[in-house]
């Protein structure tokens, strides 16, 4: 698998992905709720939103997978961050964090069940975990259906393919997985309409002032949103 996500982090940057615009989105609602912070970060790639969190958090840590990554991130940020290379499946901090972020993360996982069992042992007591996952009803999924281009909003396309895709949620099925594995949900939205592919809408060069506007667009019309975001906390019911 390490080969794997290497040879992802030699193909992809999200510096110069559309994915650079939706690392942006989670940041504006992910930067108000970790001000100050000991945060855990599961996954960096490029580090658009680890370049964020090292301004308003008080402590960052990252596990990330590739090696190049890791590798990207400690020339840019040295002892600002502290970074190890391991997959979540096989990491175990020695310590607990006041929040944890999951962005864009969840739906590549063979076995997200594990990975969020194994995750609240790595919370303080009233610690958060915040996730952000592609929706799969998405505006530019149901687009590619009516077009004939996907057989149905749960198919993977050819970029799902390249990142592995394993999972299509919504904010229904997101949230019971969530419950089911012994987390309570705190809040939870959909935000962004993507009207078109990432390759696509890379190519319209749009200004920030559209993509804010799309973002909000996201929020009044979720069922067509691109993003879900989550924050759940440890669940302590018998």
């Amino acid at each position: 698998m390490q080969s794997d996500l290497d040879q992802i982090a030699q193909k992809y940057s999200t510096y110069t992905d559309y994915d650079y615009w939706l690392n942006r989105a989670a940041c504006k609602i992910l930067i108000p709720r970790l001000e100050g912070l000991k945060v855990l970060q599961m996954g960096c790639a490029s580090g658009v939103i680890t370049e964020q969190l090292i301004k308003i958090v008080g402590e960052l840590h990252v596990v990330e997978g590739s090696s190049l990554y890791v590798q990207e991130m400690r020339d840019r940020f040295g002892s600002q961050v502290q970074i190890e290379v391991s997959y979540f499946e096989e990491f175990s901090p020695d310590q607990t964090y006041d929040a944890i972020v999951l962005e864009g993360a969840l739906h590549i996982l063979k076995n997200p069940a594990q990975i969020l069992q194994k995750a609240q042992n790595w919370l303080t007591e009233s610690g958060v975990l915040h996730i952000t996952v592609p929706h799969s009803l998405s505006f530019h999924r149901r687009l590619g259906v009516k077009m004939g281009i996907l057989q149905d909003p749960v198919t993977n396309s050819e970029r799902g393919e390249f990142f592995a895709q394993q999972s299509h949620f919504t904010q229904a099925n997101l949230t019971s997985l969530l419950v089911d594995n012994g987390w309570e949900i705190k809040e939870i939205f959909s935000y962004l309409i993507k009207p078109f592919s990432n390759q696509q809408m890379q190519k319209l060069e749009l200004p920030e002032t559209a993509i804010d506007a799309l973002f909000e667009l996201g929020r009044e019309f979720p069922e067509l949103a691109n993003q879900i975001y989550v924050a759940v906390t440890r669940s302590f019911a018998p």
